[in-house]
């Protein structure tokens, strides 16, 4: 075995909500599968909402590894959005 280094970004192959909160963290979070091209599939944390196949960047924090969301999606509504 050798080492090798891979990119910090995948796509979320497969993810679910956890109802209950595990110790050490403060809000609800997603465990999701992610695929890295031409490396691993990762396992890692999120508190974003996710859905299949969207993109996003992992990192590692005290051994733990948590992904967000590459491109957020930005929910901003003007008040002409507003009106009928």
């Amino acid at each position: 075995m050798k080492p090798a280094e891979w990119s910090d970004e995948g796509k979320v192959l497969s993810f679910t909500r956890l109802q209950a909160v595990p110790v050490g963290f403060e809000d609800p979070y997603n465990l999701a599968l992610v695929g890295i091209t031409k490396g691993p599939k990762i396992v890692c944390w999120s508190s974003h909402l996710l859905d299949l196949n969207d993109r996003v960047v992992i990192q590692e924090r005290n051994g733990r590894y948590f992904c967000t969301l590459l491109e957020p999606v930005d929910f901003k509504l003007d008040a002409k959005q507003l009106k009928p």
